[in-house]
């Protein structure tokens, strides 16, 4: 997004993943290029400055997050706590 409309920013890369989104991380973190993903799974290197943000204009769209867990069962402790907190950090929409 830019001003609010979206835009579609096309690279061209020798590197490609493909059913991993987290797969570009370490190609990124080794200068691979440019890499789109979700924040939260980058917090810790763009603290550490391991990874920069870059074209901060054109952020606030992203990639649908879904959790999905099946419905009427029995959830264990750990995976409702980390439903409850995906659905703190992230809210529902």
């Amino acid at each position: 997004m830019r001003n609010g409309e979206p835009v579609e920013l096309t690279t061209h890369s020798g590197y490609g993943t493909s059913g991993d989104a987290l797969a570009g991380i370490p190609l990124a973190r080794n200068g691979a290029g440019l890499f789109q993903i979700y924040r939260f799974t980058v917090e810790d290197d763009l603290r550490a400055g391991t990874l920069t943000e870059v074209l901060r204009d054109y952020g606030g769209c992203s990639r649908p997050f879904i959790l999905l867990y099946p419905h009427g069962r029995h959830l264990s402790s750990r995976v409702r706590a980390f439903v409850d907190f995906i659905v703190e950090k992230l809210g529902t929409r």
